[in-house]
């Protein structure tokens, strides 16, 4: 069993944690670890990843969220033990029982939250435009299959597993959006997954290791709330290549300042184009599936 610690990152105030969260997104997989090795070595991504949970609105998150967070969902603000449960986020004053408090959560009021939400586009339609809500996913490129063999990144072959099992290749836009009080930030990003499921349970995240290539352009990103234009930063084109990996995702534009959501707190929306290929396929080679996107 993988042990839980509370040890836990402590940031100066809230825009030391979210500059620090931009700065990871910016990072390699191995930048990543080592700086998880050096600042938080019982974080939240290692625990998930070294065990048995399955939480599907943890699994959601991009890692850089996971890396911020001990294995007990904390982190420190300021003076504050911010806790990370369902989306929403509570703090504690370090002398609070948290222990006790976080079994009564549902008498407790939020203080922020970070949202995502797995749902298909309106009208998942290829061809047009994708416009996302403030925490949208469009998933219309799935890709369904049975596993035959991998090849682990020693070497060592093997079969993925009985016809009873179905895997399933996921390219999708993911919005994921911070709010404190009554200001947001929001990033938008390109996820490209694996899950599968036994019979006719529900789908999970797969944890075999996969080639992946990107070659993607944006060349037109924008985000508005209220029919009002936030400055984003952004990115127009990837390419990447990722070899014996897990999941990927790539941070396509964010908003670099909160804005503020008082008076329309659920509107904001990106509007996307974009078009180009990301070929997914098992370590070895098996299973191949070169899509041809357009955003």
């Amino acid at each position: 069993m993988v042990e839980k610690v509370e040890q836990r990152v402590t940031f100066s105030n809230y825009g030391e944690f979210l500059k620090t969260k931009s700065d990871l997104a910016e990072l390699s997989e191995d930048e990543l670890d080592l700086w998880l090795s050096e600042n938080n070595k019982y974080s939240l991504l290692s625990y998930l990843e070294n065990s048995d949970v399955v939480d599907n609105y943890l699994s959601g998150l991009p890692k850089v969220y996971l890396a911020l967070f001990n294995s007990n969902s904390e982190m420190g603000i300021g003076d504050k033990v911010v806790w990370l449960h369902e989306g929403n986020l509570y703090s504690f004053e370090e002398t609070d029982d948290i222990e006790a408090l976080k079994i009564n959560f549902s008498s407790l009021e939020p203080t922020g939250s970070i949202t995502i939400s797995s749902q298909l586009l309106s009208g998942n339609d290829i061809s047009s435009k994708a416009t996302l809500g403030g925490n949208s996913v469009d998933a219309r490129y799935q890709r369904e299959f049975r596993g035959s063999s991998k090849v682990d990144c020693s070497g060592k072959k093997s079969n993925m597993g009985s016809s009873n099992y179905t895997y399933k290749y996921i390219h999708e836009l993911k919005t994921v959006k911070i709010r404190d009080g009554f200001t947001v930030v929001a990033e938008l990003y390109l996820n490209i997954k694996m899950e599968y499921k036994y019979k006719n349970r529900s789908w999970k995240s797969a944890g075999e290791k996969r080639d992946i290539n990107v070659a993607v352009q944006f060349p037109n990103i924008t985000f508005k709330n209220a029919g009002r234009t936030i400055p984003i930063n952004k990115v127009s084109t990837h390419y990447k290549n990722y070899t014996c990996s897990n999941n990927q995702e790539i941070r396509l534009a964010y908003t670099p300042q909160s804005y503020d959501v008082y008076y329309n707190p659920d509107s904001p929306q990106w509007e996307v184009s974009g078009s180009g290929t990301i070929t997914h396929k098992i370590h070895g080679g098996y299973n191949s599936w070169t899509n041809y996107v357009n955003w």
